[in-house]
């Protein structure tokens, strides 16, 4: 009887009849684009953006109490390559930069960010696509989509809601997906991805005793889709995450099962959301320091913690003529950021970009994040919330000037980060100029 009903069930998830000809998107958080419609995107060119700009920061070294400002005077260019064919998409981009820095010379760097995108049709029925993207920075605010790349989903990107003290970041994120069409309307894939973050060259933290944590995770995910009507899909998914941290033996396995549901209002109007139960099996070591004089003794004792919770997200964007709207909240096993090694994040994040008129065009986004330490070796916690805006002004077809300007402000908890509470204020103007010429045909 059970054989009975699990092949009906498997008959009817895939070979219902079709209402629409296109398979639903698979379980991959992506999040919704923040582009307007009248922002017809441009292909198959090459374009060149140069842009200058001065950051002003009243308190650049993210510190609770040795707060300095610093004006930091920006250079950067870009090079990208798109191209679209029926059968293949591909981009490529490369952004050198260089920072100098009025009182903090110790942040002056020749910063690259490189980026590289793939989509192919391997079989009438099958598809891969390639993401990846690498970067050098020592701009703590600097984010993974600066590389070009279309947005990595939110169950794969990295926890990038801590600010970490001055540094030099070297990192990379790359992501291999494979998708067969089961049937004109399901869909099975397969996900790996990879990600590596590493900090080198931090004075001030240096000079307290402390260090910024390396990061490598490695996860992959399969998933199956099925879209039941017009404006409804669902999705399943199981994944595993391995993360391993630099920083002592803390290292952290996590095994997660996830429904999803999509809802087309309209082409330009989505809503996912998706839960599901985590299984997490996190190893850390506790130092205890021994003194009996004149014996001193270290002793390293490993420490293991498994426990059940819940992963839960959803998303909503809305694209129309000259307003764009994107919300997100996230709750899942993460890295910690730099500061702490496996944590629960609670994540939530609003954006919304708004033309006005011919010239003009405006942004606000807002965002907070709530990571939470999971090993045994200390309960720490950080709390993070930002919010800023932005105005963009078209001066000619090629150069454009933007003014924006970002608060944030972060709480932190535990023996590892300390306590207190850390705000800066960063205001920026610059200047870009862009020249572009259509590639092939």
């Amino acid at each position: 009887m059970t054989r009975y009903c699990l092949c009906l069930a498997l008959g009817l998830f895939l070979f219902t009849p079709p209402l629409a000809a296109q398979a639903p998107a698979p379980l991959s958080g992506d999040r919704p684009s923040l582009a307007v419609r009248s922002q017809v995107p441009r292909t198959n060119r090459f374009l060149f953006t140069l842009r200058g700009g001065t950051i002003i920061d009243d308190n650049a070294l993210q510190s609770r109490d040795n707060r300095v400002s610093d004006i930091t005077y920006l250079i950067e260019a870009g090079i990208a390559f798109e191209q679209r064919r029926p059968r293949l998409q591909w981009s490529l981009n490369y952004s050198p930069g260089f920072a100098v820095n009025q009182r903090l010379a110790d942040r002056d760097l020749l910063t690259h960010a490189f980026g590289f995108y793939l989509q192919g049709q391997t079989t009438r029925r099958s598809s891969l696509r390639l993401r990846t993207n690498f970067y050098l920075t020592t701009n703590p605010f600097s984010r993974l989509d600066q590389a070009g790349v279309p947005e990595f989903g939110n169950l794969d990107r990295p926890n990038e809601s801590v600010i970490t003290p001055i540094a030099r970041r070297i990192g990379g994120m790359g992501a291999l997906d494979y998708t067969y069409q089961l049937g004109p309307r399901s869909v099975f894939g397969l996900t790996g991805t990879y990600a590596d973050v590493r900090f080198r060259d931090l004075p001030a933290a240096d000079r307290a005793g402390q260090r910024l944590i390396d990061s490598r995770v490695a996860a992959g995910r399969v998933f199956a889709g099925r879209q039941f009507t017009r404006r409804q899909s669902v999705g399943f998914s199981y994944g595993v995450q391995n993360m391993t941290f630099r920083l002592g033996q803390a290292r952290a396995v996590v095994h997660t099962v996830l429904y999803s549901h999509s809802f087309s209002f309209t082409p330009n109007n989505t809503w996912s959301i998706f839960a599901g139960p985590e299984y997490t099996r996190a190893h850390d070591q506790i130092v205890l320091n021994i003194a009996s004089f004149p014996f001193v003794a270290r002793l390293d004792l490993p420490v293991f913690n498994a426990f059940w919770s819940l992963t839960a997200g959803s998303s909503y964007g809305w694209q129309g003529e000259s307003t764009s709207l994107r919300l997100s909240l996230l709750r899942r096993m993460s890295d910690g950021g730099g500061l702490l090694g496996a944590v629960r994040l609670h994540q939530a994040d609003a954006a919304l970009l708004r033309r006005l008129g011919r010239l003009w065009s405006a942004n606000l986004a807002f965002a907070y994040g709530d990571s939470r330490a999971v090993n045994a070796s200390d309960a720490a916690a950080l709390r993070i919330l930002t919010a800023g805006t932005g105005l963009t002004c078209t001066l000619r077809e090629n150069l454009s000037l933007n003014f924006s300007y970002g608060w944030v402000q972060q709480d932190f908890r535990g023996i590892l980060v300390g306590d207190g509470r850390r705000h800066s204020n960063r205001g920026q103007v610059s200047l870009a100029y862009q020249f572009e010429r259509p590639l092939g045909r």
